[in-house]
């Protein structure tokens, strides 16, 4: 009888954190959108797939990277969680200005992973790269973003919400427009599908 009440409490305490776990994570990533700082980042993405959770365009940071001089000692290690502060500059984009092993007092900063060093710049492992759409409209956004950054630069962005330690991007834009409503008003437009 025992043994039968504890498989019975095994088995509740599995199906709970089944549920528990993914509600906890869509939690965390709700409270970044309602509470996060906004920060502007220029980008520049392919199109992968996610078994799981479908399309999405995979987005790299443009300045994914951190500026030290180069006598500057650092002790990070490769893949090493570290947190990185970000500012805005005066063009209006977004950029990582430090790097820590503890958590800054001050200002805005995300948990990324030191990757490497050259020179003068430190380069990340971003977490925020991946902007999930509808299955449909990813292949046709991967081709917009890549032809928006052939004509002008700073015309792909991502808008990120930061909270705390996490980003979540909110939107994936083109020339100020989301990419959604961008790639809908160029098939209404009759341009290329």
């Amino acid at each position: 009888m025992n043994l039968k009440i504890l498989k019975m409490i095994f088995f509740a305490i599995v199906i709970i954190a089944m549920f528990a776990v993914p509600a906890l994570m869509i939690r965390k990533g709700e409270e970044v959108l309602d509470k996060g700082s906004i920060y502007i980042f220029k980008a520049a993405p392919a199109d992968p797939y996610d078994y799981f959770r479908g399309r999405y365009v995979n987005i790299r940071i443009e300045k994914n990277y951190v500026t030290v001089p180069p006598d500057a000692t650092l002790d990070f290690e490769p893949n090493e969680p570290v947190y990185a502060g970000i500012k805005t500059g005066n063009d209006g984009f977004a950029y990582f200005d430090s790097l820590s092993k503890t958590v800054p007092e001050n200002g805005d900063y995300v948990k990324v992973h030191f990757s490497y060093r050259d020179k003068d710049k430190v380069y990340l492992l971003i977490p925020f790269n991946q902007f999930f759409m509808n299955e449909k409209l990813a292949p046709e956004a991967e081709r917009v973003v890549r032809e928006a950054l052939m004509k002008r630069k700073d015309s792909c962005v991502i808008k990120l919400r930061v909270h705390n330690d996490t980003a979540v991007i909110e939107e994936l834009l083109i020339n100020n427009i989301p990419i959604k409503e961008y790639i809908l008003s160029l098939q209404k437009s009759g341009q290329k599908k």
